[in-house]
């Protein structure tokens, strides 16, 4: 939510503004599902600027603003309840005391009528035990109750150091850190009863601008994208647990600016607790707000139990789900609704089953336009919209459920990545890959899919079913969801890096300096892999020299790998035609597509083979698919032509060693994965 100039200059490169705007048209085509609309509400008169809202039982809608009031909205009239507050960034309405809490920059601040006459004339400071120093951007989210009548907030960092203790890692590519610790425990959530008993509960926390509870008391805090996190996200909030951002580690005895500055990403990995989802950027989210699930027993559709959230920047609702796999909280989440006037930072269930959000534009890009606002969502009691309803991991890929039974199914397309974790504001998708997908079926109602697709944990996948139509022949509305797989359901193999495990049979044609690979000062042939592999994910990156002319074997013989194995054309970019250029299945099959960066750049190659099919990717895109039970006979390609290399494998699924070939001009491998698939 906070934008600060890092961000700015982040985003102001012509690639980083093209790549936002194309995903933004994309995301901009959904629109609303059949059957919901978005209502607006005219807000009070004056300078009012919402910044948080809630519902008591009765339907009265109480709203919080930039300029330090409580409103409240009954019968469709406005009345001024409270003012003189501090940013009050949420409020929470608590029926058994009939008063309600807000969070005001410096304090948690219960708000009574004593004499009920509609004004707030008792304001009490419940706790003000955490620091606040006057910066900008010194939020404080909140509250939100559990079923215990405890209270829980959010306290963001402070922006742009000043002399204040901030941490740089310098692994990013445009410099480091630049939210920092100011005032004690800054970056945590925490717990607060009625009386003020003020406890830290969790740590690590950027710009936690959404809190919500659900039904089970489960806290789930979201972040938006910056320094110490690679994307837009939302953490299940356990006690104890620290979330990502160092600095907040300060609050903690243990830690010290010597040993935090002493410390690397590296070391803070192996602390933090990962997000339970992922909200890809812009096609989700770029600030997102509160999580409020949906427990309106039908009057909103047929989302019962689901979460719902909206987004500052996209001016979007979104909805998610979480499932618990292997006691770690993961789940997948897809757009909603397009299109608030303003940009949405909390949310509110109405009585009646509405959905309310509180909308700024003030200070910060939204897609909205307008400087605030206040609409709900509403579902007409009817119609039933076209939607993949929800996703849930299975032992081998994915299931995915409809809200109306499909017609012809349409096999997905699935992409996977994962993200830096480092200082730098931001990560770009890391080994971004399109998966090869085995095992599709439909379920016999028609209204679900199954289908297996490589697992790897750490890593979110897309699920696009673009194409897929129901029964009517209507199109799906949001068609992608997106899956953070944090555990598989059973164990899968690992993924080795070869290069650190001496996977190679190293010969005096080959080195490794400073954890690349390349040919020595006597280059030449071909450096196979230690061990044989069947079905298989490999990765790697590579880097090609003018004129370069090199290749990746698979099920090969190092015996005999021309003549008795397949392989993946590496080379310049422009160098050779057909099927031969970069991508081609050597002498077999031309690419379907060119994705190579120019001599000199390093590009992310990889394949996967399972059983007669394989699919293989460069820089996330995909380059070769085939079907190895296609070849008629040895010598013989797919379209009659002639192989005279006779590649085509008399056993489709057998096992083969990897091979990666020197054959003219440097070529440099590094970051080299192989797992081992089921």
């Amino acid at each position: 939510m906070n934008l600060t100039q890092s961000k700015m200059k982040y985003f102001l490169t012509l690639a980083s503004l093209t790549l936002y705007n194309l995903l933004f048209a994309q995301a901009a085509e959904q629109g609303k599902p059949q059957g919901y609309t978005l209502e607006t509400v005219d807000l009070p008169k004056g300078a009012v600027t919402i910044l948080g809202l809630c519902h008591k039982p009765d339907g009265t809608l109480a709203v919080a603003t930039w300029e330090g009031e409580v409103w409240e909205r009954k019968d469709g009239n406005w009345s001024l309840f409270a003012e003189n507050l501090m940013e009050p960034n949420g409020i929470y309405y608590d029926a058994e005391e009939d008063a309600y809490y807000v969070a005001q920059k410096p304090e948690l601040t219960r708000l009574v009528d004593e004499d009920k006459d509609g004004k707030c004339d008792r304001y009490d400071c419940v706790t003000d035990a955490f620091g606040y120093k006057g910066d900008y951007h010194e939020y404080h989210f909140g509250p939100v109750a559990d079923s215990q009548g405890r209270l829980y907030a959010t306290l963001n960092l402070a922006a742009v150091s000043h002399g204040n203790f901030f941490l740089d890692d310098n692994k990013g590519p445009k410099g480091g850190g630049n939210m920092y610790h100011s005032a004690p425990y800054r970056g945590w959530i925490y717990r607060s009863d009625k009386d003020g008993h003020f406890h830290p509960l969790a740590s690590g926390i950027r710009s936690p601008a959404g809190l919500g509870i659900s039904p089970d008391d489960e806290i789930f805090v979201t972040d938006n994208q910056g320094d110490w996190l690679a994307d837009c996200a939302m953490y299940h909030i356990e006690e104890g647990n620290f979330y990502g951002h160092p600095v907040s580690l300060l609050d903690k005895p243990e830690y010290t600016k010597e040993k935090l500055k002493s410390m690397t990403a590296a070391d803070f990995d192996k602390l933090r607790t990962p997000p339970a989802i992922w909200f890809p950027r812009v096609v989700i989210s770029n600030s997102p707000g509160s999580p409020v699930w949906d427990q309106t027993g039908g009057k909103f559709g047929p989302f019962e139990g689901q979460i719902f959230l909206t987004d500052q920047t996209q001016s979007n609702y979104f909805r998610a789900g979480t499932e618990e796999v292997n006691g770690v909280m993961q789940g997948w989440c897809i757009d909603f609704i397009r299109g608030t006037e303003s940009g949405g930072v909390k949310l509110s269930w109405a009585p009646d089953g509405t959905l309310w959000s509180a909308q700024v534009g003030r200070g910060w890009m939204s897609k909205g336009g307008k400087r605030t606002a206040l609409q709900y969502a509403k579902w007409d009691g009817k119609t039933m919209p076209f939607e993949i309803h929800h996703a849930t991991l299975t032992d081998t890929g994915f299931q995915v459920s409809f809200t109306e039974p499909i017609g012809k199914g349409i096999v997905p397309q699935v992409r996977s990545w994962h993200y830096n974790y480092w200082s730098h504001y931001g990560s770009p998708r890391i080994h971004e890959q399109e998966m090869l997908l085995t095992g599709y079926t439909v379920a016999e109602d028609r209204k679900s899919i199954r289908f297996d697709v490589p697992l790897q944990e750490g890593k979110v996948y897309a699920l696009d079913l673009r194409d897929q139509r129901n029964a009517e022949g209507e199109l799906l509305g949001n068609k992608t969801l997106y899956y953070t797989l944090n555990k598989t359901r059973t164990p899968q193999a690992p993924v080795v890096h070869l290069l650190e495990t001496n996977g190679f049979q190293m010969n005096k044609q080959w080195q490794v300096k400073d954890g690349v690979l390349g040919p020595s000062e006597t280059p030449g042939g071909i450096i196979y892999s230690t061990e044989p592999y069947e079905d298989f994910s490999l990765t790697l990156e590579y880097k090609t020299s003018k004129e370069c002319n090199s290749g990746v074997f698979f099920r090969t013989d190092p015996k005999n790998p021309v003549q008795d194995g397949m392989e993946i054309q590496i080379a310049s970019p422009g160098l050779y035609r057909g099927k031969h250029v970069v991508g081609a299945l050597f002498d077999a099959k031309e690419p379907v597509s060119q994705n190579s960066k120019p001599d000199g750049e390093w590009n992310t190659f990889h394949l996967t083979c399972i059983g007669s099919r394989l699919i293989a990717t460069i820089n996330g895109r995909k380059v070769q698919t085939a079907d190895l039970n296609a070849w008629v006979t040895p010598n013989q390609n797919p379209d009659g032509s002639k192989n005279k290399f006779n590649r085509a494998l008399k056993d489709f699924s057998r096992n083969g060693h990897i091979g990666l070939q020197y054959h003219g001009q440097d070529i440099s491998f590094r970051n080299i994965t192989m797992q081992r698939l089921k």
